[in-house]
């Protein structure tokens, strides 16, 4: 009987394991989100000698399939201006692309000594079983800063 008892334990316990998280994934409103933000291979360098330093990021998704189609970067002078989603020194808008490395800055010529804060907001293609090819967009990513060498 303890045998019994054991196998079928370990049969939950696995079915568990294995199904959590296809069932997170499904009921997940978004679970997509670009992580490990990086400025010329570095994360939140200081004293950047670059005029337009590149910038680079990593999808995460619980979901497979899970395709970049566009990304929106906001660049800001403090951190203020970039949790208000004002953009004043970079907006790229909605652009579309699949590039998720070394995006060239495209803004507004940056100072000696000029911090900047960004963040990613990227639209992607994740393949659901039932409803098939389905554009998602994620929040925004955590703020990531850079600053401009003397």
């Amino acid at each position: 009987m303890n045998v019994f008892r054991y196998l079928f334990s370990a049969f939950i316990v696995l079915t568990f394991v294995f199904a959590g998280p296809a069932d997170r994934a499904s009921a997940a409103e978004n679970d997509l989100i670009a992580t490990h933000l990086r400025c010329e291979y570095l994360a939140s360098p200081i004293g950047i000698d670059i005029e337009s330093p590149r910038l680079s990021w990593q999808l995460q998704s619980d979901s497979k399939g899970v395709m970049q189609t566009a990304y929106r970067i906001l660049v800001a002078s403090s951190k203020e201006n970039l949790d208000q989603g004002n953009g004043d020194l970079w907006d790229s808008g909605k652009t579309d692309s699949d590039r998720t490395l070394f995006v060239p800055y495209a803004g507004q010529a940056l100072r000696s000594r000029t911090q900047c804060f960004w963040r990613v907001q990227v639209w992607a293609s994740v393949m659901d079983s039932d409803r098939g090819d389905v554009q998602e967009l994620s929040t925004w990513s955590q703020p990531a800063t850079w600053s401009m060498g003397l």
